[in-house]
């Protein structure tokens, strides 16, 4: 079952600061969780004929509506996802357009624990929570970005985007690390240049957003300049990747094995391919 990672600390102070005399909403959470999770892990498996991707989307499609009251990003993203899967790219840029909408001007936190968000909300939202107007679960979907959810359900179903290579993505750990590329991989399959330069250079400039996610933007980097047959920007970037994968914990090494093998055996296709 899917984990929603609120920390009791962060629960206690919602209830002492605003008197809240309900923890329905923490049910609702749950709720919220589950349906993103059997949405996402079902609706973008391949059916042999039309009629029966029809059935698959009918059945599942609801569950990612209801995953987005999960937080703030996440259920945008894997719907967004849905929509690449089925070469709908205009919809798709549309959604990551309204995410990074979101992100930008609404103050959304991504961080592990929704407690450093309650400080942040605005002083209308704070006496919508004192008269019982709002509740915690709709403050969090306005600004909690639920990254540890977002992993787990990353890993049980990895998120693909029709790459020649390195296919799993499950090393990326960021939503909008995620969001940027896949934003770009639309532009790329749209055959619209200057929107793969901007999406290129959004990415670059991503890490004075997400100062964490350094790994994940070179490695998306990487992929970008890959699929756009720069292959000697490519190498340079997954070398990066290599070097750093070769000095973390052993720990954390067995996590990366897989992909460890298989960037060592890309590298050396692009050193043989440029000599």
């Amino acid at each position: 079952m899917m984990s929603f990672n609120v920390s009791p600390n962060t629960l206690i102070n919602l209830f002492r600061r605003y008197r809240l005399v309900s923890h329905r909403y923490i049910y609702t959470l749950y709720w919220c969780a589950i349906c993103q999770h059997r949405g996402h892990t079902n609706i973008g498996i391949k059916e042999r004929d039309n009629k029966d991707q029809y059935k698959r989307h009918k059945k599942y499609f609801p569950y990612l509506v209801f995953g987005l009251q999960k937080d703030a990003i996440t259920g945008w993203v894997f719907m967004a996802s849905y929509f690449f899967s089925i070469d709908n790219y205009n919809i798709c840029l549309k959604l990551i357009e309204y995410v990074w909408y979101k992100y930008r001007h609404g103050h959304v936190e991504e961080t592990a624990d929704i407690e450093s968000h309650i400080g942040k909300i605005n002083n209308l939202e704070s006496e919508a929570l004192k008269y019982g107007v709002l509740n915690a679960h709709e403050i969090c979907r306005r600004h909690y970005v639920d990254l540890y959810g977002f992993i787990l359900i990353y890993l049980d179903s990895p998120l693909k985007l029709k790459l020649d290579i390195l296919e799993n993505l499950c090393v990326i750990r960021s939503p909008l690390v995620y969001m940027n590329f896949m934003r770009f991989m639309c532009y790329y399959y749209l055959r619209d240049s200057s929107g793969v330069q901007y999406s290129l250079r959004a990415l670059s400039d991503l890490h004075r957003v997400d100062v964490n996610s350094y790994f994940d933007i070179i490695y998306c980097l990487g992929l970008a300049h890959y699929t756009l047959k720069e292959y000697a920007t490519a190498l340079s970037l997954f070398m990066t990747i290599s070097d750093v994968l070769k000095d973390i914990d052993t720990d954390k090494k067995r996590l990366y094995a897989d992909l460890d093998f298989k960037l060592d055996l890309v590298i050396n296709k692009l050193k043989t391919a440029l000599s």
